[in-house]
């Protein structure tokens, strides 16, 4: 069987995006490449894939660059498959092209931005655009939790049975605990941008430090281009300048170090399709401070500390149990240790497998 792919996600050569959709579309592949030796795997982009992420990808899978960019769902792509004729198609990037003749898989996310339109001024409608249309014509649709299945039968309609769940993993090489001293900071990691809540996150660390005699900083990991435009004011006007770190994009084998030695992940967020850096962290051993919002209870579970998004002395106090308190820190680094050893790149794969 030839399937064909939309990768055009790993065509980026800018390393701040890959994150995400980029980690799961990749790890997707690369899995795939090693149990699937009878299936052929046509990778459609509009940029070349680079090699070094190519060649990791194995012999089965060729990069098809398909141009011009502008309107590629609507035109250029269409026309590749209507004379390349798939055998199936799967929507790694949440949208379909505008005329397929194959079966399609759609992969859904996320609907954060039906949830919080007021958070994605520039993409709005291109997302709501894409995956409104793309969700009711795909043959199945598979989503990274059951949050996001619930949105999709509730938001958009689509039969439960058309609905299938694979939750996403992580490298178990690389994110795993180690001994290293534990280090006065909070970290955040993720893209800077407004869904994160990260003047909230800013408010609850202020609440923390007033209410604290430790000398803690707080770490913001993660790309930066599409960030909040209210992180700086809101760092400015709490007076936290030299309290909070912005790293930008942090290579993977850094990520690793800087999960085992905080003192926890803390993650307001309005809203997660899955949380990549949850499972990161409770994999090193890391607490976690997430909130009751989106996948968020799915990937915690009774592993972590979970708030109210909207309430930052609620987030505040709760950095302060994990500041003060060594035995709740380590029943916790515990717990999510092993709870994250319920997640897995090939758990993953082999749940797309079967559906396909």
């Amino acid at each position: 069987m030839n399937i064909g792919i939309d990768a055009g996600c790993l065509g980026t050569t800018d390393s701040r995006l890959r994150v995400g959709v980029w980690q799961v579309v990749f790890n997707l592949l690369a899995e795939l490449s090693k149990v699937d030796h009878q299936n052929n795997y046509w990778l459609y982009s509009f940029a070349p894939i680079p090699l070094p992420v190519l060649s990791r990808l194995g012999p089965k899978m060729r990069n098809l660059v398909v141009r011009p960019v502008l309107g590629w769902n609507y035109l250029a792509l269409p026309l590749r498959l209507f004379f390349q004729k798939p055998d199936l198609f799967l929507g790694l990037n949440q949208a379909l092209p505008s005329f397929i003749s194959c079966p399609t898989i759609l992969f859904v996310y996320d609907l954060a931005f039906e949830h919080f339109p007021q958070f994605y001024p520039d993409s709005l409608a291109r997302l709501r655009s894409q995956t409104r249309r793309a969700a009711p014509k795909a043959n199945l649709i598979m989503t990274t939790s059951a949050a996001g299945k619930n949105d999709l039968i509730r938001l958009y309609r689509i039969p439960v049975a058309k609905i299938k769940i694979a939750y996403p993993g992580y490298d178990s090489t690389i994110f795993k605990p180690a001994r290293l001293p534990k280090k006065p900071y909070f970290l955040f990691v993720g893209a800077l941008k407004r869904i994160k809540n990260l003047p909230g996150l800013l408010e609850g660390f202020k609440y923390f430090l007033d209410h604290s005699s430790r000398q803690f900083k707080l770490l913001l990991a993660g790309g930066d281009l599409w960030p909040d435009p209210e992180i700086q004011p809101t760092i400015e006007r709490l007076k936290l300048q030299d309290r909070v770190k912005i790293l930008g994009h942090v290579p993977t084998q850094k990520l690793a170090r800087l999960y085992q030695q905080a003192t926890a992940l803390v993650s307001p967020s309005f809203y997660e399709g899955f949380g990549l850096p949850f499972l990161e962290a409770m994999a090193c051993g890391c607490p976690v401070v997430g909130t009751r919002a989106g996948s968020i209870p799915e990937v915690v579970g009774q592993a972590g500390l979970l708030v109210d998004p909207k309430d930052p002395v609620k987030l505040g106090q709760a950095m302060l149990k994990l500041a003060t308190d060594s035995s709740l820190r380590s029943r916790l680094a515990i717990a999510g240790v092993a709870r994250a050893r319920h997640f897995s790149w090939p758990r993953f794969a082999k749940e797309v497998m079967r559906c396909a």
